[in-house]
């Protein structure tokens, strides 16, 4: 639940056309606050998140994978995939029942 929780906060924050989200210490931890989680949980989340492609970066910079969420214009969006400044990636995991 943490993940989809700091996920909808990082949306929240995100930059209009480009989808970066700045986390330096202050905001790190007004989130921690906000989502009542300490530090290493919020560090965990964002690693899962990263390794799920939802969002790309590290330290105090992130971005937003433009494919699930996107706060912006879309012709802008678009441009900046075409010049390669934003890329879509995806990875799938299927369990068997």
């Amino acid at each position: 639940l943490t993940d989809i929780q700091l996920l909808a906060v990082l949306c929240e924050r995100a930059e209009y056309n480009t989808g970066v989200v700045q986390l330096p210490t202050k905001v790190r931890e007004d989130v921690i606050k906000q989502l009542n989680i300490t530090n290493p949980a919020l560090s965990r989340s964002l690693k899962k998140l990263k390794e799920l492609t939802l969002i790309t970066g590290n330290k105090g910079e992130f971005t937003i994978n433009p494919k699930i969420f996107w706060k912006g214009s879309s012709d802008v969006r678009n441009q900046l995939i075409k010049e390669g400044k934003l890329t879509l990636s995806f990875d799938f995991e299927f369990e068997e029942d």
